[in-house]
């Protein structure tokens, strides 16, 4: 298991269970929270929760991944989620700054 891994693992789970963006922003970088206001991502989440409903089950495609031109130290996780309406995937990338990781991306495609 990749460093990482638990982390992502559990912050997908946490938002999207019942599609929580303040789980999302509580463990959003600085650096995210600068491209995307808290409003943009409450929008974002609120639209997730009517699109898919709440996500019964994940499971990692891919992780671990260094993504050229992301920031240094940075790393990209790739889930399959399947929510009560619809699939989708998500990918979240994250930071890891000091002791904890934050979540720099968190993108959803169906």
């Amino acid at each position: 298991m990749k460093e990482g891994q638990p982390f992502a693992e559990a912050i997908v789970s946490d938002v999207s269970r019942g599609w929580d963006a303040d789980k999302l922003i509580s463990k959003a970088d600085a650096s995210m929270l600068k491209d995307h206001p808290e409003s943009e991502i409450r929008k974002m989440i609120a639209e997730c929760a009517k699109t898919f409903g709440p996500v019964r089950e994940q499971h990692l495609l891919a992780g671990e991944i260094t993504v050229a031109g992301a920031p240094e130290g940075s790393v990209l996780y790739i889930f399959a989620v399947k929510g009560d309406r619809l699939s989708a995937r998500i990918r979240i990338a994250l930071i890891k700054r000091g002791d904890d990781w934050r979540v720099i991306g968190f993108w959803l495609q169906s």
